[in-house]
């Protein structure tokens, strides 16, 4: 019995211990929290250039403080209330330009909520406008949130905040590019060259420049994609040129070609800058042309048809075959003819020999195309040429003329013997 006594005054004392610890932290909860967050807006990286359209990443920072509070068990039990107040919500940030030299073209970027600490990266589009002077300027940024105010007896208080910051941008001499007075002799099927000015048009020096093509194409390819263009003052020009082939599977019309110009600033460091330009590329030209020398049949008979086929291209084939079609009343009997080479712009006679059917005086039309070996070596084949064939009527032997003639001399005869006879 006096060891049971002695057991519950010790349940009862634990019991009463929690009461009050549960008094204390309750009691500390209803103390309430009050805050705020402190938000200001930067970017590490601020330098632009003259004439380029580019991105700036703005960091938001938050140095959220709390203003009433006590301290000690509050601190642990709320934790969750001190970090709500120092917290900016549904973030926005917008960013504005006073006016030139630079146009925003990013719209009002979300960024959610903002706890205590930095934020970021938010991209920010700057067009930059090409006679930008070198110099360092503000961008206006405007961040709006709410954040709770006060968190008290499980209440909160709510707060819409809206803050103004100027972020400098720096503005800075640099090399800029234009690509003028391109000219290209592209034409499907063939090799060409293209050709143009670089001129640095920007502020700044550019050293040891590289043209760079950055675009590819599958069916207009270049022998090599660098041209080094040297050291370009503020004004300064230099020409290029590329060897470029057009493959026949290319279709004729304009081309884009995008460029990088790589180089040195004044200080050394390496940079990049791009630029453009349009070549056109023109349907593909006749590369032979076929003229009938002796392109005449006798109906019903058998010819050999004569054709002057010259190479109107800039290069040199070899291995030349021909192969000649013709539909009825015409018919090839030898439709191959061969020539080992053909010179640029120098021809060769090919013979064919060609039937024509009986009774089909006429002209009608053959056709001729060429397989060959181009410069490089690769065969290619050429399109259709058609040429006309005249089929003439059969040429007069002149032995029917002679029967009507020696018809009509025996019957004078006969009458001049007729009337001799009739007045002897």
């Amino acid at each position: 019995m006096v060891g049971r006594g002695k057991l519950w005054p010790g349940r009862r004392g634990a019991t009463l211990i929690g009461v009050v610890l549960l008094v204390v932290i309750t009691s500390g909860v209803v103390a309430g929290v009050q805050g705020q967050p402190n938000v200001s807006v930067f970017a590490p990286e601020n330098t632009v250039s003259p004439g380029e359209t580019t991105q700036i990443e703005l960091q938001l920072m938050n140095n959220g403080t709390i203003e009433e509070g006590s301290e000690g068990i509050e601190i642990i039990t709320q934790q969750g209330d001190r970090q709500r107040v120092q917290t900016a919500r549904n973030v926005t940030v917008e960013a504005e330009a006073d006016g030139p030299p630079f146009e925003v073209e990013t719209a009002t970027v979300p960024v959610g909520s903002l706890p205590e600490g930095t934020s970021g990266p938010i991209p920010i589009t700057l067009s930059v406008n090409e006679d930008a002077p070198a110099s360092t300027y503000q961008l206006t940024v405007t961040v709006e949130y709410v954040y709770t105010s006060q968190v008290e007896d499980g209440e909160e208080t709510v707060v819409s905040e809206t803050i103004t910051e100027e972020v400098p941008i720096v503005i800075e001499e640099s090399a800029r590019f234009d690509v003028e007075d391109t000219r290209s002799d592209l034409e499907v099927g063939s090799d060409g060259e293209v050709t143009g000015t670089v001129e640095n048009v920007g502020s700044g020096d550019a050293e040891n420049a590289v043209l760079r093509l950055a675009n590819e194409s599958g069916t207009l390819g270049f022998a090599e994609r660098e041209y080094a263009l040297g050291d370009l003052e503020p004004g300064e020009s230099a020409e290029f040129a590329f060897d470029a082939d057009v493959s026949a599977e290319a279709s004729a019309g304009d081309r884009q070609l995008d460029f990088v110009v790589a180089y040195q600033d004044e200080q050394g460091n390496d940079r990049e800058a791009t630029t453009s330009t349009q070549v056109s590329v023109a349907p593909e030209s006749e590369r032979f042309s076929v003229e009938p020398l002796n392109a005449s049949v006798e109906s019903g008979g058998s010819e050999t048809v004569e054709l002057e086929v010259t190479n109107e291209g800039e290069e040199d084939v070899s291995n030349l075959n021909a192969q000649l079609f013709a539909d009825s009343p015409l018919s090839v009997e030898t439709d191959q003819a061969y020539a080992p080479e053909l010179p640029a712009g120098e021809s060769v006679v090919l013979t064919f020999d060609v039937n024509a059917e009986s009774d089909v005086a006429g002209t009608y039309p053959v056709d001729i195309d060429f397989s060959y070996d181009d410069g490089d070596g690769d065969t290619q084949l050429s399109e259709q040429y058609q040429v006309p064939v005249e089929v003439t009527e059969p040429a007069d032997d002149g032995f029917g003329g002679w029967t009507l003639g020696a018809a009509g001399l025996a019957l004078a005869v006969i009458g001049l013997a007729v009337g001799i006879r009739r007045f002897a």
